[in-house]
């Protein structure tokens, strides 16, 4: 969950809690922590942190929505990609993309996501894609390293199925 309300796990695990997402539901513990591990600096001398739960997993298979960020516009905005470096780093993941701005999304996030992907135990995703009414559209299993490109090209489908739905018949 990057760093949404305030970085506490307590409270991201609330917000699971408030979407339905409860232990007893999923058959699964549900385990907050914001704790990370060090995978290493990139070139620019960015750290490349790892949720430390997740890290000490046997296999990892990231789930995400690809969209368009709410803020930006660029070739790649919201994914599997950027919930490897930044939802499954928490605060610092998020900080440390956020904070380059521009650079650190076009040219620092792609490197944090070969490094997390070379060093963690993530073998596969999902990629959703979900049309102007929220309803899910596509449905895609992704090979860790096609993440980046993926995003990119699922985010060009997203934003012609919304722009088909804005403009006029």
């Amino acid at each position: 969950m990057g760093s949404h309300e305030g970085a506490k796990a307590e409270v991201q695990a609330q917000i699971l809690r408030d979407l339905g997402i409860e232990e007893e539901k999923i058959g699964a513990p549900i385990r907050a922590s914001m704790e990370v591990v060090d995978y290493g600096k990139t070139k620019y001398g960015i750290s490349c942190r790892f949720d430390k739960k997740v890290a000490e997993s046997d296999t990892v298979i990231v789930v995400n929505r690809v969209k368009s960020h709410t803020s930006f516009s660029r070739t790649m905005e919201s994914g599997l990609t950027k919930m490897v470096v930044v939802g499954l780093v928490k605060d610092q993941g998020a900080r440390n993309v956020h904070k380059l701005g521009p650079k650190g999304l076009a040219e620092v996030l792609p490197e944090l996501a070969r490094i997390t992907i070379r060093k963690s135990p993530i073998v596969y995703s999902i990629a959703l894609v979900e049309n102007a009414n929220e309803e899910l559209c596509i449905i895609e299993g992704v090979e860790p390293d096609k993440f980046l490109s993926t995003d990119e090209r699922l985010l060009k489908l997203v934003k012609k199925i919304w722009l088909s739905c804005l403009s006029p018949n």
